[in-house]
């Protein structure tokens, strides 16, 4: 059985306001409210129109008082929301941006559970593993009136407040236990679980709360957890700290009864896809001796009296012995074609590479995208921008597909191949005839 109704909508999808209840596909103004808070600490999570909302490129939760809201993404042909629950949490992990995948038995109940149900159930899962292995202690220093010495007697109390109790004995003592702070937070976040999951995820959090039983209660605070650090022995603790963190964010009652914002995690698309490309880059070139950097700032597009005066930031810069091999930029879009079965990239992007060019002297340029259904009858050729010293500036339009777990990359009619960049490493030969002056023969 899952935790509390959720209502599910793609990104860039539209869902209607309705001011009558029991109306579960619409949103009732205190959605609305919600909305508008979780607008607040994510600008540009979502447009409010004149009868409903609009979603962009954030998927995740947003926390409505009796359910909750997922935004999830749009995956090539899929609309299903079980299938782009499941891809987006895939994608999370492999973008870096979630702990640690999966086990095999969470990863199959993801298929009928919400998003909540699928974070409840990793953080439970990692909560097991530290209970296997055993709670984290920490030495603590603690004061007690004793009958017997233990560690060091603290004089200035002994004289003070005990001079009369020749049978008590002030001491300060150093003890190893595990309250401390990482699992009192751990025991929080299991808390927040046991009154919001049902079923199996529910029993779970209470079978687990019992091991907790000697651990102090944590009075939440966000200052408190952005404190929390960790050693060479709680290292093990950072996947289930970003767990709880995470339950927390979504659950806690401090933030679901506040007028600051809505409870919510939120993950910008355009951030996950650069993750992925980013992991795909590194893979393909694993075996090519090339080098990728990854938010280049070496470089200014325009200067004034030899000060920067135009920055750039490309996502990726390719290279190889020395040299600019290629400069890739991912983009969260969905492409459309032309009236010729072109895949058409937006003004914008075309503008933003020939920036790259000019400024970096590169002739080959990529732009990555997510691949869809919408593409699979495209026309494939190379956008040819304005030579550069004598040389045609090439940028080649690819497109990832997030829903196979290879991410592989989708070449229109021509189907899949294993690396985009394998080409432009290899091109030795044109790159060398290009850094003469000779001209491309594309």
């Amino acid at each position: 059985m899952a935790s509390p109704a959720s209502l599910a909508v793609l990104e860039h999808e539209f869902l209607p306001y309705s001011s009558r209840t029991g109306v579960t596909s619409h949103l009732s103004e205190r959605d609305v409210r919600a909305l508008h808070e979780a607008n607040v600490s994510r600008p540009g999570f979502c447009e409010f129109l004149a009868d409903g909302v609009r979603f962009n490129q954030f998927c995740g939760i947003v926390g409505f008082q009796s359910r909750s809201l997922e935004i999830l993404p749009k995956v090539g042909g899929q609309d299903h929301p079980d299938s782009c629950r499941s891809v987006l949490l895939r994608c999370l992990q492999d973008a870096g941006l979630a702990p640690r995948r999966l086990r095999s038995e969470a990863a199959q109940a993801l298929n009928s559970a919400t998003l909540l149900d699928a974070f409840i159930g990793a953080y439970l899962d990692e909560v097991a593993v530290l209970l296997q292995q055993g709670l984290y202690k920490r030495y603590r220093t603690d004061h007690e009136d004793l009958h017997v010495v233990r560690g060091k007697v603290v004089f200035r109390r002994q004289a003070a407040a005990l001079a009369n109790r020749p049978d008590v004995i002030h001491c300060a003592f150093d003890e190893l236990t595990s309250d401390n702070a990482l699992n009192r937070l751990l025991k929080y976040a299991l808390h927040l679980v046991s009154r919001a999951a049902r079923g199996q995820l529910q029993k779970r959090s209470l079978t687990q709360l019992w091991s907790f039983v000697d651990i102090a209660d944590m009075v939440h605070h966000g200052k408190a957890l952005s404190s929390l650090t960790f050693d060479r022995q709680s290292e093990r603790y950072r996947s289930a700290f970003q767990w709880a963190c995470w339950i927390v964010q979504l659950l806690s009652p401090s933030l679901r009864s506040g007028a600051t914002q809505a409870p919510s995690l939120l993950f910008d698309m355009n951030k996950v896809f650069e993750g992925l490309v980013s992991r795909k880059i590194h893979h393909d070139l694993a075996y090519l001796g090339g080098q990728v950097d990854a938010q280049d700032v070496g470089t200014c597009l325009a200067t004034y009296a030899g000060s920067a005066a135009v920055g750039l930031r490309p996502d990726f810069v390719v290279r190889k012995a020395g040299g600019i091999r290629a400069i890739v930029d991912a983009k969260w879009k969905h492409l459309r074609l032309d009236a010729s079965g072109f895949p058409r990239p937006s003004e914008k992007d075309v503008y933003q590479m020939l920036a790259y060019a000019a400024a970096y002297k590169c002739h080959d340029l990529i732009l990555v995208y997510p691949w869809h259904e919408g593409l699979s009858r495209a026309r494939r050729a190379p956008l040819l921008l304005p030579m550069i010293h004598g040389t045609q500036v090439r940028v080649e339009l690819e497109f990832i597909d997030i829903a196979d777990p290879s991410y592989a990359v989708v070449q229109s009619r021509s189907g899949t191949h294993a690396g985009i960049w394998t080409n432009l490493l290899d091109r030795e030969g044109r790159l060398s005839a290009e850094g003469r002056g000779g001209k491309s023969t594309s």
